[in-house]
């Protein structure tokens, strides 16, 4: 494996990062049941998998930036309560504007396992969902029409960029397309 540099990435420190890792998916396995013992049957052949997978995936070992994380974490859980409600509103009255269009968005951050991760946080955020992603083009669906669509997507590109540590390019270089 090789690291952000090129270079390759030592034992000692694939060994840290598949511990850590490893460590980070168990406590989100035991948060999401609750802490039973049984599930751990199912639980530790899974955290070793995704351990394994995320190792191979991400071979580059992208670091995101503290203090991103702090800004980020908030940010997504707020989004994502308010998407929620937003689209179970929509389904539960007729009266709400409904109006599904595909929006063509050009990245402005760096070639980087970033623009990845944007288009996957996309996706988890309900009303939209990342339909191509080539380049620095991002092709994305939505539920609603209107500058404040383009909005949150310009502000999710930030809170991506601070996260991960990262100048988004210039404008000219990016934005919508």
């Amino acid at each position: 494996m090789r690291t952000r540099r090129g270079d390759a990435a030592s034992p000692a420190t694939l060994a840290r990062r598949a511990v850590l890792r490893g460590a980070l998916l168990a406590l989100l396995w035991w948060a999401l049941v609750g802490g039973d013992a049984g599930s751990w049957l199912v639980g530790a052949p899974a955290i070793v998998g995704a351990t394994a997978a995320s190792l191979l995936l991400s071979p580059g070992g992208w670091r995101w930036t503290p203090g991103g994380v702090l800004r980020f974490v908030p940010f997504f859980v707020y989004q994502s309560l308010v998407g929620g409600l937003d689209v179970a509103l929509r389904a539960l009255d007729p009266r709400l504007p409904l109006q599904p269009t595909l929006l063509d968005y050009k990245l402005r951050l760096p070639e980087s396992p970033a623009r990845v991760f944007m288009a996957d946080t996309i996706s988890l955020l309900p009303g939209t969902l990342s339909a191509v992603l080539e380049g620095r083009d991002l092709r994305v669906h939505t539920l609603t029409q209107g500058p404040e669509v383009l909005d949150n997507l310009r502000e999710l590109e930030r809170r991506v960029a601070a996260l991960f540590g990262l100048e988004l390019l210039p404008e000219d270089e990016g934005g919508t397309g």
